[in-house]
């Protein structure tokens, strides 16, 4: 009898602790499906702010803001290398813009005649300019086109990805009223960036997050040229994420904003991007600098 009793109370607590497993697999169900949830809701929360931050729903002020600033009041800087079949839908972007009073620059890294015959049909355009020198690197074009322009805001496109129509519209509104943002990053639609359930790269600033991996793209960048002066230009000793390492640098002491616009489709051409590329020694590198760099008071 006693053994019997023993034989019962193992069952049920073998039943009871398989009712415990179960109620527990059903808890960590529901607490994925909430998490799901919140997730779907957030990236709901992102579309429709996407959808609604056209050059439409312009800052109270904006239109006088823009009107009172001399053209050309954004200079955009192309590098290029070797890439013909592409930069012409590129520059077309730009053409397509909603806001146009700017001036493009495309610096011919050392790239071939190819290119120069792609470039030729768009420099009737009095707003485009080619510009040519031995190849040095991508940040050293990109200083190169901005020693050569002379707009207050400065933006960049790389030369195989394309523009949203209302990019610059909605940039130019933004800081023509709000003197307190100096840098500011719209939304990256892309394929590439081994992204989860999304193919949109765009979140609010957060300086913190940015410390730990890059979540802005140079095509969605624009910024006042006075952070060149307070910060430096592009490094031309940084080979890898040197988008990455401008954004540190510019968000140093005062935050940068998270435009809701819609602002560059990201292109896979094929060839080998730094973005593929291991980079964890660069990253390194990079904090170190970013440690070593003193705080610099806000204009």
């Amino acid at each position: 009898m006693y053994k019997l009793r023993i034989g019962i109370g193992n069952l049920i607590a073998r039943a009871l602790g398989a009712k415990g497993g179960y109620i527990d697999s059903l808890r960590n169900q529901i607490e994925a499906l909430h998490a799901n949830s919140a997730a779907l809701h957030a990236q709901i929360q992102v579309l429709e702010r996407l959808l609604t931050g056209t050059a439409t729903a312009r800052p109270p002020g904006a239109a006088a803001a823009v009107a009172a600033l001399a053209a050309p009041v954004v200079a955009v800087i192309m590098p290029t290398f070797n890439r013909p079949r592409f930069i012409p839908e590129a520059i077309g972007s730009i053409q397509q813009q909603s806001f146009a009073h700017w001036e493009l620059v495309i610096v011919g890294d050392g790239s071939g005649p190819e290119t120069a015959a792609a470039v030729a049909p768009f420099l009737s355009d009095p707003r485009i300019r080619f510009v040519w020198q031995e190849n040095a690197g991508s940040n050293n074009a990109r200083n190169r086109g901005i020693a050569e322009t002379r707009a207050p805001l400065i933006a960049y496109l790389d030369d195989d990805n394309l523009w949203y129509p209302d990019f610059l519209a909605c940039a130019v509104d933004f800081l023509a009223t709000r003197n307190d943002v100096d840098v500011l990053y719209g939304a990256l639609v892309t394929d590439a960036h081994g992204l989860a359930g999304t193919c949109i790269l765009w979140r609010p600033f957060d300086r913190e997050e940015l410390l730990r991996d890059n979540f802005i793209d140079t095509s969605t960048i624009v910024h006042r040229r006075c952070l060149i002066d307070r910060y430096g230009a592009w490094d031309q000793s940084v080979a890898r994420l040197g988008d990455w390492y401008v954004m540190l640098k510019y968000t140093a002491d005062k935050p940068a904003y998270a435009l809701d616009v819609l602002a560059a489709y990201y292109r896979d051409c094929g060839d080998i991007r730094m973005t593929h590329r291991p980079h964890e020694a660069a990253k390194t590198e990079i904090l170190r600098r970013m440690a070593a760099m003193a705080p610099r008071p806000s204009a």
